[in-house]
């Protein structure tokens, strides 16, 4: 039965993609994972979406399984991009803020972009817990946020930039974050889709600008990433809006990472 390595080798073992579609008819999605040099913890993730976390039982075993989110039956797209994740997470109030109208302010409780009233809203989140080694390969990168309010698809013209530091610091009360460096590379977000209240929605691909970073300052060793999510000319109150820590913890935007060596 062939099998095709996804990716070449990481650091952390081999990962490869069973091809045999019998796997299907047992509601087992076709993934093996030789788990011996895992750790506990480690993410792998199929097109952006998690299918395994491991944890301490798992060390040393032979993995098949149907994932966390996807129901029996279901498979994976022999093509479909497959590597070890990462998921950075925004731990305290101090790790987003927002300008609007120029005022900006780190216990901000909504993270938005665009325009409200004729006022310019910008957003700026950081991330922690980041591990990807030096010379890694990003097949995928995003942010997802859960939608605050419910609000019908907006004309919203934003760009997301990383910023430009080894180690991003938390963000000062009032402090401009629009006045740090941010990468070359951005993702244009335009328009914006409709939100429903605590629904899931995923950034534009953010592929060039975390390989920027990770090119510039890897290895991330439970490392921070910062992005600042700007409007860039919105006609007024086209905006969407998202939960922050100061608003819901358990509902903040977590940016999802894909990585493989060369």
């Amino acid at each position: 039965m062939p099998v095709y390595p996804i990716k070449g080798v990481t650091t952390l073992s081999r990962l490869a993609i069973d091809v045999d579609k019998n796997w299907q008819a047992m509601g087992i999605t076709n993934i093996k994972e030789v788990a011996a040099s895992m750790a506990v913890g480690d993410l792998i993730y199929h097109d952006g979406t998690r299918i395994v976390k491991l944890l301490a039982g798992d060390l040393g075993k032979m993995l098949i399984t149907r994932g966390l989110y996807h129901s029996p039956g279901w498979g994976f797209a022999d093509s479909g991009v497959l590597g070890w994740g990462v998921e950075g997470v925004i731990l305290a109030g101090a790790d987003d803020s927002a300008s609007v109208a120029g005022v900006f302010n780190n216990a901000n409780t909504q993270t938005r972009s665009g325009n409200t009233a004729g006022s310019v809203l910008h957003a700026a989140m950081r991330f922690n817990h980041i591990n990807i080694p030096a010379g890694a390969v990003i097949y995928s990168a995003g942010i997802n946020f859960v939608a605050q309010f419910t609000r019908a698809a907006q004309v919203v013209v934003s760009r997301i930039y990383g910023e430009l530091a080894a180690a991003p610091a938390a963000y000062g009360v009032a402090e401009n974050f629009l006045l740090r460096p941010v990468t070359v590379a951005y993702a244009d977000w335009t328009p914006i889709a409709s939100w429903v209240i605590n629904q899931q929605y995923n950034s534009p691909s953010m592929v060039a600008t975390v390989q920027e970073l990770v090119n510039t300052y890897a290895p991330y060793v439970d490392g921070k990433m910062a992005f600042q999510w700007r409007d860039n000319g919105s006609g007024a109150n086209n905006y969407q809006s998202a939960w922050t820590f100061e608003s819901a913890p358990g509902l903040l935007p977590i940016l999802i990472i894909t990585w493989g060596m060369p």
